[in-house]
Order: structure tokens, then sequence, then C-alpha cells
């Protein structure tokens, strides 16, 4: 097996994927997250280990499983929409192929295959092929995450995501440098991908699919707001959004007895906002105070630590 690093292993086989699933139990861990390019066999080699050893996996669908191979086979969440897209086309499997040989081709980008066929996938959509993949998360309780504002920036080129500038230099480039694979014909695709996501995130939630928030980000917190913009946008309401962010992934994590919601006895971890987000969901933004583990950092010490990093960011 490949050694490991600080975050994640390589896996070549289905026994070293049962290998590294017993692994990451072993040193405590309680949730596997799996990535584009695991092989068929490696991938139901980790769900079926996951599942004995009772364990979450979820993650990325990898290139070579389809999404519905993927709910089926217990994945809990599924990250960035990848996979969905196509599962209701007519075309599915060509297009699958089409987008398998493009993200082959160096340099490697996950993103660009998805992007390339997504006219062809949108022209060839089958809303019974639709009804059916929306009925299998629900079936199979198959979150998604599809950070939707992350998709939305790979139409926008070259721009950073708002709190960029309390990030250490090395991590604007890598910002960068990703911003730039983008070439013009590459972002109108994605804007084509993001608007088709978009319709297809409202009419998955009219049909019980459940989703959570996510950014995708460097930039922790900040993209959050953003994110949720882009729930309403897609036509879940403001309380369905931040819902997304707060009660939904800790019914996800089956700590709803401590989380997710204001209640007594649960985790003191909220911020005390100026205006109701539930009638404007832009309002998240007018944070007045937060509360962590129960001690309250008002405006004034929150504005002071931001100002602290941003300082000692322009020193690096």
């Amino acid at each position: 097996m490949p050694p490991a690093k600080p975050t994640h292993v390589a896996v070549a086989s289905a026994d070293d994927a049962r290998q590294a699933v017993a692994a990451a139990q072993d040193a405590g861990v309680d949730f596997i997250k799996v990535y584009s390019n695991l092989s068929r066999e490696a991938f139901f080699a980790i769900a079926d280990e996951s599942r004995k050893r009772g364990l979450t996996f979820g993650g990325h669908v990898p290139i070579a499983i389809t999404v519905h191979e993927a709910a089926e086979a217990g994945m809990a969440s599924i990250e960035h929409f990848w996979g969905v897209l196509l599962a209701c086309s007519s075309r599915e499997a060509e297009l699958t192929a089409e987008e398998q040989k493009e993200n082959a081709r160096p340099p490697a980008a996950q993103f660009r295959g998805h992007f390339t066929t997504a006219r062809a996938a949108i022209d060839s959509f089958d809303e019974t092929k639709a009804q059916a993949i929306f009925r299998t998360f629900v079936a199979h309780g198959t979150y998604q995450v599809p950070t939707l504002e992350a998709l939305r920036r790979f139409g926008v080129p070259h721009a950073l995501p708002p709190g960029s500038d309390y990030m250490p230099p090395e991590i604007r480039r890598i910002l960068m440098a990703g911003q730039g694979r983008m070439d013009p014909a590459l972002s109108e695709a994605g804007r084509l991908y993001y608007g088709e996501v978009l319709k297809l995130v409202g009419e998955m939630r009219r049909a019980g699919v459940s989703f959570m928030a996510g950014t995708d980000s460097a930039v922790p917190g900040f993209m959050l707001h953003q994110e949720l913009e882009r729930f309403v946008d897609a036509g879940l309401s403001p309380l369905e959004a931040l819902q997304t962010a707060t009660i939904v992934p800790a019914r996800f994590l089956h700590r709803e007895a401590q989380t997710g919601s204001i209640a007594a006895g649960k985790t003191a971890d909220l911020v005390l906002l100026d205006a109701d987000p539930t009638r404007d969901i832009r309002n998240t933004t007018t944070i007045r105070s937060v509360v962590l583990r129960g001690e309250v950092f008002d405006r004034d010490a929150l504005d002071s630590m931001l100002e602290h990093i941003k300082t000692a960011v322009a020193a690096r």
C-alpha cells in the first residue's frame, strides 16, 4: 500500500482499501472520505468495509462510479454534485466515457470533464431519469453538498473568494492558480453547468433530497454566507438555506441532541445578528456577536481579531 500522508492514503486494490479503512478506524476516525480517482474495486471495498465496521463514508463520486451506484452502496454524502447532471441524461453512459477521457488528459483537472459535457447533458435531460435518481437519494438517505458558490466561481476566472486577504500568500497563490486553469470556453461551460445545477438543486429539494452547506474553500467562514445565498437562488426558502448549515448537518452527524439548533442543554455555539435572515438570507452577514462554547465575542472583539490576522498576513 502506498505510504499514508497526513490527511489521506492512496489505495491500489480492494485489499489496500480494506486495510486503509481498518487503519483509519484504529486511529479513531469515524468518517471516511473518498476521492475521484478510486477504482471500482477499491470504492466498493471501502463501502463494504465501512458498512461492516459501522463507519460513515462520503465525498467525491469516483469517475468510475455512477451516482446511482454510489447511493446504493451507502455513500452518505455526495460532494460538488459531480455526476448528478449526467445521471439525469439519456446519454449518461456515452457522456460519462467522454468525461473520463477528458479528465485523464494532462494537466489533470477533475472539473474540466464535467464542464465539457455540460451542454450535451443538458440537451439530453431526461425527466424520468431525473426523478428516478432523486428517489434513489431519498430512499438511501444520500445527502448532497453541491458547493454552489465554488461552482459559480468556476465561471468567474481570476476572482479570489471573499476573505482572501486574511489568508497567507501561499494560499492565495493556490487559489489564483486554480482560477488560472479556466480558459474563456471552459468558463462559459462552467456558467452553463452552474445554471443547470441551480435548477436541479431546487427540484431535488422539492423531491425531498437533503442538502448541506459546504464551500470547498480555503477561506473558512466567509464563503458560507455566499453559499447560503446560492441555495436561495436555487429555490430554497431562507429558513431552508439556514438549515443546510445548522440542523441538517447536525442530523447527518447524529448530533442533534448537542448542536444544530438553540435549546437548553445544547452546545452554546451561535451568532447574534442585527437583522432577520429568514426574511433576507443576506442578513447572516449582520453579525453583532459570536458565542463560542459559551464565551461571548462582541463586534469590537471580532473586528480586532480580523485586523490582527490581516496585519500578520501582510507581514509575511
